[in-house]
């Protein structure tokens, strides 16, 4: 049993719950607590109180715990519940920044604003001087640096056997609402753009002076309306916390290592590939088995499954979770949940089959492959859902084993509901699949399954370091879009997009009676010499539209193989060869 201490806020403490992660008390106890408090309260003498002064009245909501916060932020007795027993200390900076300190005569205490003002300790305080990252910011940071520094030296001398993990954390401005949409708070993204460039910066510090192991699940964190505490900006969907949670299982797996080996690996575990693969092999047969690391799912992560193998009969396995139940009428029961699987022989890549509503299928190839060479084969999962895992069996008499093309270039597909693969029957006719199998190139995609997307690729692009791409293709599909969320965001993102790579091309398909929207778009990448526009509204004319779309809104499998055959000459012609 792994002993835990927490130093910071929920975020930290709320990994550790049935209701997030169900098996957590196999493997982790929750033994001392530090809350709404912050270093440099900690790291001041204790407050002198009467007992009677600090009671919070018994109307208000958890009266008996705020009190009991209060009273040993004054005391200062966090030290005193520390032991020997406690193998990790996880803290966040989530409160030092929100709250600030107060301070009273020669005295220092937390700036709780959610607890000390029902108190007539607090009521009673005259000249009292509150210092906090909106007032002062340099001061505080100052303050908190000179007590940050107090803390962990306390720490190495009097618990040295305590390993100190810091959970990076984000104040977010996007969450999920009650119908589980994505939506932006206004009033938390005010708080975030004060906040979190502090809460990064006081990370930043601890992470560069002090031996810290560092759990980072940062990206794309959103707010949940149906978390069990309510609505708050910290108050994360139920995938952070398994993301987490999975963390500080592996962190526990290496506990051996030195904490940057450990960091190290982490940052090798989270990689966004979030995929990895091993052969097992038993008595009569062999075993390609992938595992798909956890991960936020606010972008599209569909990576193909690539192996090679000479045999011709295969048995697959899989497993899918969080299927979308919305009213997709326009994709296809395989794209929701299944796999489509296809082989290449003599250069020329074949449809197998596709598969739905089971996760055990074996093949036989006959048929089809009889000359025991070994073949290259494409998996496709679902995009309305996410697999768990995913593995190949063959006989042990015959090969098998993971496939890396070597590729050319790197493209960068982003957009919205056409790129995502909305309107597909099958996850192998989406334009991106296409390309990533018939060219030489990796091709990636951060892609959104909502109608106002260009606010959610702005906001992935502020938050996230992406690397430089050699071409990126951007869908600018003014058509669906509000305008407001066009003007205030195509703009950011081109200009972010320019710092990633000197070739975007920009896209859309515009139904004809928006061509006003054409115009708008032109006019606005026209500024923009890396760029190039292509209007692909021809998918939506008469001799195109009732073989190509399944209304105003979806492109269906054809269109999608219009928009590959586009890019695909756009590519040879404009940039490079494939």
């Amino acid at each position: 049993m792994i002993n835990l201490a927490f130093f910071g806020s929920c975020i930290s403490a709320d990994n550790f719950r049935s209701a997030h992660n169900s098996n957590y008390k196999e493997y982790f106890k929750r033994c001392v607590h530090g809350v709404r408090t912050s270093l440099i309260s900690l790291m001041s003498k204790p407050v002198p109180f009467n007992e009677k002064s600090i009671e919070i009245p018994d109307n208000v909501p958890d009266y008996k715990y705020s009190t009991s916060i209060i009273k040993e932020d004054l005391n200062k007795s966090y030290f005193n519940k520390l032991n020997d027993n406690i193998d990790y200390l996880i803290m966040d900076m989530f409160f030092e920044s929100i709250f600030g300190i107060i301070k009273y005569n020669d005295y220092i205490f937390t700036n709780n604003f959610w607890d000390y003002p029902h108190t007539t300790f607090f009521k009673n305080m005259k000249n009292k001087e509150v210092i906090t990252v909106e007032t002062n910011p340099e001061e505080y940071y100052k303050l908190w640096t000179k007590s940050c520094d107090q803390f962990f030296n306390k720490m190495k001398k009097d618990h040295p056997n305590i390993t100190i993990i810091l959970n990076k954390v984000k104040i977010a401005e996007y969450g999920l609402n009650k119908n589980r949409n994505i939506v932006l708070d206004k009033n938390y993204h005010q708080i975030q753009s004060i906040h979190n460039p502090m809460i990064k910066r006081f990370e930043d510090y601890i992470e560069k002076n002090y031996d810290v192991i560092v759990i980072n699940q940062t990206q794309n964190m959103l707010w949940d309306e149906k978390h069990i505490w309510g609505k708050y900006p910290v108050h994360y969907t139920k995938k952070h916390y398994n993301l987490v949670y999975n963390d500080m299982k592996q962190i526990i797996k290496m506990k051996k290592l030195k904490n940057q080996e450990i960091n190290n690996k982490l940052k090798e575990w989270n990689k966004n590939t979030n995929t990895t693969n091993k052969i097992i092999e038993t008595k009569d047969k062999k075993i390609l088995k992938y595992e798909i690391h956890p991960n936020q799912n606010i972008i599209q992560k569909n990576e193909p499954f690539n192996f090679k193998t000479n045999a011709n009969k295969i048995t697959i396995k899989y497993n899918v979770k969080n299927k979308n139940t919305g009213n997709y009428p326009h994709v296809g029961i395989t794209a929701r949940e299944g796999l489509t699987i296809l082989y290449k022989k003599n250069n020329q890549w074949y449809n197998i089959e596709t598969y739905a509503r089971y996760n055990e299928k074996t093949i036989d190839l006959t048929q089809m492959i009889n000359d025991n060479k070994e073949h290259e084969y494409i998996i496709y999962g679902p995009i309305l859902s996410n697999l768990t895992n995913i593995s190949i069996e063959i006989d042990n008499q015959k090969e098998i084993k993971n496939n890396q093309p070597n590729y050319e270039k790197n493209i960068l597909i982003l957009g919205g509901i056409h790129s995502y693969g909305i309107g597909c029957t099958t996850t192998g006719t989406m334009f991106p699949n296409i390309l990533k199998r018939k060219t030489k190139h990796k091709i990636d995609t951060i892609t959104f399954n909502n109608r106002n997307y260009l606010d959610k690729i702005n906001y992935y692009l502020k938050n996230n370091n992406i690397k430089k791409y050699d071409l990126i293709i951007f869908e600018i599909d003014y058509y669906n879009q509000d305008d407001s969320i066009v003007q205030e965001n195509l703009n950011e993102i081109l200009q972010q997009l320019t710092l990633k790579t000197q070739n975007i091309i920009c896209w859309s398909t515009i139904n004809n009676t928006k061509k006003q929207k054409i115009t708008n778009i032109k006019k606005t990448t026209k500024k923009y010499k890396e760029i190039k526009y292509f209007d692909f509204s021809d998918i939506y004319n008469v001799n195109n539209r009732d073989i190509c779309t399944s209304s105003n809104n979806y492109i269906n499998d054809t269109g999608n193989i219009m928009l590959y055959k586009k890019f695909s000459t756009i590519i040879k012609r404009l940039y490079f060869e494939q």
